[in-house]
C-alpha cells in the first residue's frame, strides 16, 4: 500500500484533473496518510487553477483599457494644436503605456512556463530555426551598424516547444543588439549541443551571478525591461538546457547547452 500511495504522488499533476483511489489498507496510519494526501492534492489543483484563471485575466483586462488610452493618445497626438511640449509629454505616456503593456505581457509569459503550459514537445529544427532568425534580425541589427556574423551546423534537433524555443533565441538576440555598441559585433554559433551568442557592449554593472533574476537590469538601457534574461533561464530549466554567461575577450557571452 505505501508503494502504491508514492505511484500516485509522483503522477500527481496539478495540470490535470485527477480522479485517484488510493488503495485499501487495513492500518489506521495509512489511512489518515491517503486522506490527508487526497486533501493536500485537491487544495493543490484548486489553488493552481484560481491562480491561472487570475494570471490570465488579469493579463487579459489590463491589456484592453492599456490599448484604448494607447489609442487615444495616438489620436491626440495628430493634433495641429498642440506645442512642442505638449506632445513631449503625450510621447513619454505612450512610451510608458506601452513599457507596462509589455511588461504585463512578459510577466504572464513566465506565469504560463511556471506552470508548464507548454508542454507539448516535439523534434525542433534548431538549424532552421537560428537560420532563419539570423536573417530577420539583419536588418534591425544594421540600423546600429552592428556587424552580423554566424556559424550554424546543419542537421541540429532537439526536442522542446517550438514556441519557447523561438523566444528563446530571440530574447537572446534581442539582449545582444539592444546592449550593443553602435558599430559593434555579434558572433552567433549553433553547434550539435550548443547555441551561442557573442556580443560587444558595455561591462555589466554589479555582479554577474544575478544577471538571470527578474528586473535586474546589467545597463542603464530604458528600453530593457530586465525580463528577457529570466524568461530565456525559465525555458532552460523547463528543456532542462544549461545557461550560462561568460565574459570573453571583453565581449558578453551567453551558451546554451542540451
Amino acid at each position: 500500500p505505501f508503494q502504491r500511495t508514492l505511484s500516485i504522488i509522483r503522477n500527481f499533476s496539478v495540470k490535470e484533473d485527477f480522479s485517484v483511489k488510493f488503495p485499501n489498507s487495513t492500518t489506521s496510519e495509512f489511512k489518515k496518510l491517503n486522506q490527508f494526501i487526497l486533501e493536500m492534492m485537491t487544495k493543490a489543483r484548486k489553488d493552481y487553477l484560481a491562480l491561472k484563471e487570475f494570471s490570465e485575466n488579469a493579463s487579459h483586462e489590463i491589456q484592453t483599457p492599456l490599448s484604448i488610452a494607447q489609442g487615444k493618445l495616438e489620436l491626440l497626438m495628430e493634433s495641429k494644436e498642440l506645442n512642442e511640449e505638449q506632445m513631449e509629454l503625450i510621447s513619454s505616456a505612450l512610451y510608458a503605456l506601452k513599457r507596462l503593456s509589455k511588461l504585463g505581457n512578459s510577466l504572464a509569459l513566465l506565469t504560463k512556463i511556471e506552470n508548464q503550459e507548454f508542454s507539448d514537445f516535439t523534434k525542433v529544427d534548431m538549424t532552421k530555426l537560428v537560420t532563419r532568425f539570423v536573417f530577420d534580425f539583419k536588418e534591425l541589427v544594421e540600423l546600429k551598424e552592428i556587424k552580423l556574423l554566424s556559424e550554424v551546423t546543419p542537421n541540429v534537433s532537439v526536442t522542446g516547444n517550438l514556441v519557447l524555443l523561438e523566444l528563446l533565441v530571440t530574447n537572446l538576440l534581442n539582449n545582444a543588439v539592444r546592449h550593443n555598441f553602435f558599430g559593434g559585433n555579434i558572433f552567433v554559433r549553433l553547434g550539435r549541443d550548443f547555441f551561442e551568442v557573442k556580443n560587444t557592449g558595455e561591462p555589466i554593472k554589479g555582479g554577474v551571478e544575478n544577471i538571470f533574476r527578474r528586473f535586474k537590469k546589467g545597463s542603464d538601457n530604458p528600453d530593457s525591461l530586465g525580463l528577457g534574461l529570466s524568461i530565456v533561464q525559465r525555458i532552460c530549466t523547463e528543456h532542462g538546457f544549461e545557461i550560462k554567461y561568460e565574459a570573453i575577450d571583453e565581449q558578453h557571452c551567453f551558451t546554451v547547452r542540451w
